[in-house]
């Protein structure tokens, strides 16, 4: 068997939300939060800009952001999913499985 590396997490942990769209209707950006404390930027992770001709927020963006706010739910399911099979554990595997599913779920705003 190959020897891997540790895998570690720099980022800022999560969860990461998408803020409430009615409270930035017709704003160019969707901002996506974090309840950890990141800096002097508040809990800013990061902006979702606008693609619009316009610049105004698309469907596609809210799935962007919906997507990007759920990164640190994939990576924690990722994680446990990778210890399970190194380990064996099959009900390390079925949390693993349905920490997925809940990261998707998140990513596609419910629909699966």
């Amino acid at each position: 068997m190959t020897a891997h590396r540790p895998i570690t997490n720099e980022a800022t942990p999560g969860p990461w939300t998408v803020c409430d769209d009615d409270e930035f209707d017709g704003c160019p950006f969707i901002p996506i939060e974090t309840d950890k404390p990141v800096g002097p930027e508040l809990q800013l992770i990061c902006e979702v800009r606008g693609s619009s001709p316009d610049l105004l927020i698309t469907d596609n963006d809210r799935a962007n952001a919906r997507l990007i706010a759920a990164a640190p739910d994939y990576h924690a399911a990722a994680l446990k999913l990778i210890k399970a099979a190194d380990e064996g554990d099959a009900d390390l595997s079925m949390e693993g499985y349905d920490d997925l599913r809940a990261a998707i779920t998140k990513a596609t705003g419910g629909a699966q």
